[in-house]
């Protein structure tokens, strides 16, 4: 099995970003990097007058965002046009430009990330920059020669410099033609070798140092940081901040105060409370905002800081002052705490009086390190209550680690090949169910296109081994899988597209999603999205549910068919 650490899979949320970028920046792009996965969609767009007019739009709309400075808007747009168009070169272009500006926005957000860089001496710098390029080559999904790396980093570098976040933060007091004459400075510089790139890499901070008179560590690692985030939608490199968050979200167990977050046009919204939690004891709310930290206005901030702010050792204090819907505020003293977060977020024992089914049901938030052992919790429950079928509801579900999703689906699966993945190599490797752990259970899996990767992963395994039926809305469609590598000798950690996964049927559903046996629109509130509204946090009770499931009608008609099997 994959490691925690060393093997990830993610669907990163948009960053909600508000601030502008400097006018030259929209006229930079970033090279293409070529993907195997998708070669065959490369030019499609290009034949099609339709497509055409729809990339266009995707494009206008993207500027548009880009002019009044909300660059989370224009994030999303480019995100969802890629996701609709992979293979217009045009749009990729425009969202690894507005990754990268997005990327240099949370840096100078962070109140760690210049201390970290200007605290390393000239060799421990040294042998950073040579670590970094080293985790690079030796891991990512796609080959590049080290004047394409290079390439791109000078884009990025281009891209820094005409930022308002790295110019306002770093070289304030220069003018647009000491840049100019940097960049001309720069712009020439070839590398061939390994060994080179490295080079030339100190060299840019030289030259940085000599122009600027600032250390030069903080444009280098800016060019670095910023190439990665450049490389795909998923790639970046983690502040200690954001690393602690992904662990947060692999073992759903960290000290804090027991709130999921949401942070939208500038406000920061309760989105869950874990039961027992401080903030679910001291009567926070879900859909509550946070208006302010240990006294300290929060509107506006981006969601590195308000971690950072929210981040502390067990049993220190936080502040918050918070708005109710109804305009009420209110001020509560909490204390930090491990608080663990669970992945079902909804468990249900459903009753079909007209044939006496008693069906169970298990909303899956996102995959976990916690997430097997919970499933099997309820399912022994379940057994125990005599259930005759199982409905396993993945829709909404990002995805998490490779490993819980390997473990969750082989508790269904007694034999064959559960997930293979292949490296930039082609090395082939292969996870296959272990017959110890097995449920029998019927069972139906219910899907949309919010679920994804780990998500497809399992809804894959089940699916092309006929072991269940899918109902719902094609997935996703992200089969790529990141680590998360250390940068040794920093606090830094690269998050790197370095395998892609394949179905037990050798299916590869990246940017395409797997289809369900049954599609079917959603009219209706899902039954954990009303059992959530009606608790105002992460409800795990056992209640009949049958009267929810007219205004759910994915989940009626999965339980339909297991009524059916139940009763031929």
């Amino acid at each position: 099995m994959f490691s925690a650490l060393a093997a990830l899979i993610f669907y990163t949320a948009p960053l909600t970003i508000q601030e502008g970028i400097a006018s030259a920046a929209p006229s930079i792009e970033v090279p293409v990097v070529e993907s195997s996965d998708h070669q065959h969609l490369k030019n499609y767009d290009s034949r099609s007058t339709k497509a055409a007019n729809e990339i266009a739009a995707i494009l206008r709309n993207g500027k548009t965002y880009e002019k009044c400075g909300d660059l989370s808007s224009a994030l999303q747009c480019y995100k969802s046009g890629y996701k609709q168009f992979p293979g217009s070169n045009s749009i990729q272009q425009h969202l690894s430009r507005m990754k990268v500006l997005c990327d240099i926005q949370k840096r100078y957000a962070s109140k760690d990330h210049q201390l970290i860089i200007r605290k390393m001496d000239p060799e421990e710098f040294r042998l950073f920059v040579a670590s970094f390029f080293e985790i690079f080559c030796s891991n990512y999904c796609s080959e590049l020669t080290p004047s394409e790396i290079f390439q791109r980093e000078i884009v990025c570098i281009d891209i820094a410099l005409n930022s308002r976040d790295f110019r306002s933060e770093i070289i304030p007091e220069h003018s647009t033609e000491q840049i100019r004459e940097f960049r001309r400075a720069i712009r020439n510089k070839k590398v061939q070798t390994y060994d080179e790139l490295i080079a030339a890499n100190l060299e840019l901070g030289e030259l940085f140092e000599k122009h600027f008179h600032e250390n030069g560590a903080i444009l280098v690692v800016e060019g670095m940081f910023s190439f990665i985030a450049s490389l795909d939608t998923y790639s970046e490199v983690l502040l200690p901040i954001q690393h602690k968050d992904q662990l947060a979200g692999i073992h759903g167990n960290v000290v804090g105060i027991g709130t999921e977050l949401s942070t939208v046009a500038g406000k920061t919204r309760i989105e869950r409370l874990v039961p027992n939690s401080p903030a679910a004891l001291a009567g926070i709310q879900r859909l509550d905002t946070i208006t302010h930290i240990n006294d300290i206005p929060i509107s506006g901030k981006q969601k590195v800081q308000i971690s950072e702010m929210l981040c502390g050792t067990e049993g220190s204090p936080v502040q918050l002052t918070l708005e109710r819907k109804n305009g009420e505020t209110y001020t509560v003293k909490l204390l930090r705490r491990h608080v663990t977060y669970p992945s079902v977020s909804c468990v249900q024992l459903i009753s079909d009086t007209s044939k006496g089914s008693r069906i169970g049901y298990i909303h899956l938030e996102k995959f976990q390190t916690n997430t097997p052992d919970e499933m099997e919790d309820h399912l022994k429950m379940f057994l125990q209550k005599g259930v005759t079928g199982l409905v396993i509801d993945l829709r909404g579900n990002p995805g998490g680690t490779v490993t819980s999703a390997v473990n969750a689906a082989n508790l269904f699966l007694d034999k064959g090949v559960i997930l293979k993945t292949r490296s930039r190599s082609k090395i082939s490797q292969q996870y296959t169910a272990d017959p110890i752990k097995y449920y029998g259970l019927p069972l139906v899996i219910l899907v949309d296109h919010e679920s994804a990767s780990a998500a497809e992963i399992f809804a894959a395994a089940i699916k092309d081994h006929k072991r269940g039926i899918l109902i719902g809305k094609q997935t996703f469609g992200k089969w790529v899988i990141q680590s998360l590598l250390p940068i040794p000798n920093s606090q830094f950690h690269m998050k790197l597209t370095t395998y892609r996964f394949y179905s037990p049927n050798e299916h590869q559903y990246n940017h395409v999603g797997i289809e369900p046996d049954y599609e079917i629109h959603q009219t209706g509130k899902p039954i954990f999205k009303e059992n959530l509204d009606f608790q105002e946090n992460f409800s795990v009770g056992h209640s009949h549910a049958s009267q929810l499931l007219i205004q759910d009608p994915i989940l009626m008609r999965a339980a339909s068919l297991l009524s059916e099997a139940a009763h031929p």
